[in-house]
């Protein structure tokens, strides 16, 4: 999706045509030039033309703030995908593109060009922009940058400065800009004011973001002091006695910085500096927590200096969530940490210090009614997180990195959010970093690396030689050293989790179950004690405990008393599995699910359906519904693979499957089954929640041998819907049922199936014979 565009573009008619026209024949093209010439809202404009040419649409992604490490990663993002593999995240995007027709617009791509160790070796995006593009035959990229990338095939279209000299009557574009943005301002240029606004385009050449920098300047100067500051500065920077930020910098650029960066007050001009440590976006407490911190004043001034930078184009302002947001063009970022780099220095490590006690806080206080909205705060700074490791990581800090990593692993933000798989890197890249020392932060953080391992399914061979690393470190360790306690706690929690999850003897994973429940009981963290005692009750529920109901009554109750939502509904699956196993009782499993699965598909919760589609689906089978069953089962294992999980590497899980599965298959045949499988893969998300929401609860109606045909009783209501509203669309249809359009035509076309009928007319007129007599059309 493309960013909104805020302000009116201006110009660039020539070039957009002739970039347009290379995209239809090009694969991929880059727009190079100098700082501040508008390379970014240019691709932005061209892609908004272009887009009608692409079926699955245009993706922007930023990339000025990313580096070489997070390059996949972030990629994965902007693509929505849920990057929770352990597997190179290349070979999740090549999957997801191989069949797309799409646009990718990188922007700002010359720190990604060239390898930061050797400027002679091609840097990560060459590389991956070429693997996409052999993998991915329907993609085109259109990159902006101050570089060529440098892969086969790329086309390079050179974007200059605006026209800023007069040509006849017509406006130059630069002054056609001008006066767009002092209107925007509030400060229309008058005919007086002409000639010196001219003036001002031809002493800053052109360039765009320049002009916008002037355009915020005039609120506050007059066109004399503007042109007379303009004049100063660029004949400084003429004779060298203005530093430049970096070679690319257009000295024009730099004159209108440096003419703002006067203006300003002292403390507008540090805050300058230390926004421009944030990678991405800063909000409102990081702001006023890094002034603190840096004894930048007045907190309560922080607003006011923030509005005064977003007037003079310094801060971009933005909103996520009903929170106020800001940002920094590159650029003006860059300008800033070189304006004062003794600050910068402290600014990055008072960033690091805010984003790790961020974590910290949150990880012991999302156990509440506002978890979702906790839980999406760190996502929104995930970005953010990951500078602050790197910071941590470079200044000799790596065991604080690594408490952060843990923090960040206890909150379950990254399982929410589907970003397992960055969680799992950056835990490597601290490791790492770290070499050989013995630290209990090390001990800790290997074991989360195990846990997360375990519960994506990857087994016991991805995290048994991690555990005996574990012990071969704790026995270097100190006992009673700092952290020592905490990190024996750690593995504990890895090694009985990784029992019941992966042991293939029962009574042996049946032995998790009492070290679970006292590694719960003696966890002083309500984050971290809830997933205790829940993984205590799937154990317990799993192996058939006698006090599987009583643990999985409790932890509701403490969920609910908590007002923790996703919490509640993993302690609703547990009900649920209790029920299912224990009871065997599949109605009531039922019930406890469909609230599950409803609560996680409304909060965004990118792992829980896949697993509560799944457990529905083996309950839907094990009371007779086999087709439906297989339906749910393939839609289930098609999100599981989205989501880079195997439900059924966890062994309790692969032997109530295969139970449930053997059973469907001799009653329905191995092709129908398989049939059925293939067509709920086929289904997207809200399509498959559609579906299972639809299922029967206990006492509902009566079984799918009862309706004529053997159908479901969804494809019977769809059946009946046909009957009394024909000649109404399938959309209208499928809002009086209230479920997807698609989800509706697939129940009608199950109906087609099993009933033989293929005429929409014929069908209706036989499904009326089972209408009620007041709904005889």
């Amino acid at each position: 999706m493309l960013p909104a565009g805020i302000s009116t573009f201006v110009g660039r008619g020539a070039e957009t045509a002739a970039v347009r026209d290379l995209l239809r024949a090009r694969r991929l093209v880059t727009v190079k030039g100098a700082a501040g010439i508008g390379k970014t809202r240019f691709a932005e404009h061209v892609a908004g033309v272009v887009e009608g040419d692409f079926a699955d649409g245009v993706v922007h992604v930023p990339l000025a703030d990313v580096r070489a490490a997070g390059l996949a990663g972030d990629l994965a993002r902007a693509l929505d995908l849920v990057d929770n593999g352990g597997s190179p995240t290349t070979a999740l995007l090549t999957g997801y593109l191989r069949d797309k027709r799409l646009l990718l617009v990188l922007d700002n791509c010359e720190h990604l060009v060239e390898d930061a160790d050797d400027p002679e070796r091609p840097g990560p995006l060459p590389q991956l922009v070429h693997l996409l593009l052999r993998a991915a035959e329907g993609v085109r990229v259109l990159a902006t940058s101050r570089l060529p990338l440098g892969v086969g095939g790329e086309h390079v279209v050179d974007l200059g400065p605006l026209p800023h000299l007069s040509d006849g009557d017509e406006e130059p574009d630069a002054l056609v800009l001008l006066r767009d943005r002092l209107a925007a301002k509030g400060k229309p240029l008058l005919p007086e004011h002409e000639p010196s606004a001219r003036e001002v385009c031809v002493l800053l050449e052109g360039v765009p973001h320049a002009i916008e920098m002037v355009a915020a300047l005039r609120r506050h100067k007059t066109w004399a002091e503007l042109l007379a500051g303009l004049r100063a500065d660029l004949a400084l920077l003429a004779q060298g006695r203005l530093p430049e930020v970096d070679q690319w910098h257009h000295r024009t650029l730099r004159a209108s910085m440096q003419l703002t960066h006067q203006l300003l007050d002292e403390p507008a001009r540090r805050l300058w500096v230390v926004l421009s440590v944030f990678t991405g976006v800063a909000d409102l407490d990081a702001v006023r927590d890094l002034a603190a911190l840096l004894g930048g004043g007045d907190a309560a001034r922080v607003e006011a200096l923030l509005e005064t930078l977003v007037d003079h184009s310094v801060l971009i302002h933005t909103e996520l969530d009903g929170r106020s947001l800001w940002r920094m063009l590159p650029t003006v970022r860059a300008f800033g940490l070189h304006a004062d780099p003794e600050l910068a220095a402290r600014a990055r490590l008072a960033h690091a210090e805010h984003h790790a006690a961020l974590v910290a806080r949150i990880a012991e206080s999302c156990y509440a009614p506002d978890e979702v909205p906790l839980l999406r705060a760190l996502d929104a700074a995930l970005p953010n997180i990951r500078t602050a490791v790197a910071t941590l990581v470079a200044t000799g800090q790596g065991e604080r990195a690594l408490r952060l990593l843990v923090d960040l692993s206890d909150s379950r933000a990254n399982t929410f959010t589907g970003t397992l798989g960055e969680l799992r890197r950056l835990m490597t890249m601290c490791l790492d970093a770290l070499g050989d020392q013995v630290l209990p932060g090390v001990v800790e953080c290997m074991a989360g690396g195990a846990f997360a391992a375990l519960i994506q399914g990857e087994g016991l061979d991805a995290a048994r030689p991690v555990l005996q690393r574990c012990h071969e470190l704790l026995r270097e360790l100190p006992p009673g050293a700092e952290g020592v306690e905490r990190a024996v706690r750690a593995v504990e929690w890895a090694e009985a989790t990784a029992r019941w999850i992966a042991e293939p003897d029962p009574a042996v994973a049946a032995g998790s179950i009492d070290p679970l429940r006292r590694l719960a009981a003696a966890e002083p963290n309500p984050v971290r004690r809830h997933l205790r005692f829940l993984f205590a009750g799937f154990a317990a529920a799993y192996y058939r405990h006698p006090d599987a109901r009583d643990l999985a009554r409790d932890h509701l109750a403490d969920t609910l008393a908590a007002g923790a939502p996703w919490a509640g509904s993993w302690a609703r699956w547990l009900m649920a599995l209790v029920a299912f196993v224990c009871d065997e009782d599949p109605d009531e499993a039922l019930v406890q699910l469909k609230v599950a699965l409803r609560e996680q598909h409304d909060m965004g919760d990118r792992w829980g359906p896949p697993w509560t589609v799944w457990l529905m689906a083996l309950a839907a089978g094990s009371r007779g519904e086999h087709a439906t069953a297989g339906l749910l089962l393939g839609g289930a294992w098609a999100q599981q693979r989205a989501i880079s999980t195997d439900v059924t590497g966890l062994t309790p899980n692969f032997r109530l499957q295969q139970r449930v599965v053997d059973l469907c298959v001799a009653r329905l045949g191995r092709d129908a089954w398989a049939q059925r499988t293939a067509a709920g893969a086929r289904l997207s998300l809200d399509d498959l929640v559609d579906q299972a929401l639809a299922l029967p609860e206990r006492g509902g109606v009566v079984h799918r041998r009862q309706f004529p045909a053997g159908l479901t009783r969804r494809e019977f209501e769809a059946l009946l819907r046909l009957a009394a509203d024909f000649p109404a669309t399938n959309e209208a249809m499928a809002a009086r049922m209230a479920c997807g359009k698609r989800t509706f035509e697939t129940y009608l076309q199950e109906v087609r199936r099993k009933t033989g009928i293929t005429d929409r007319y014929e069908l209706a007129t036989y499904g009326r014979q089972w209408l009620p007599a007041g709904q005889q059309p």
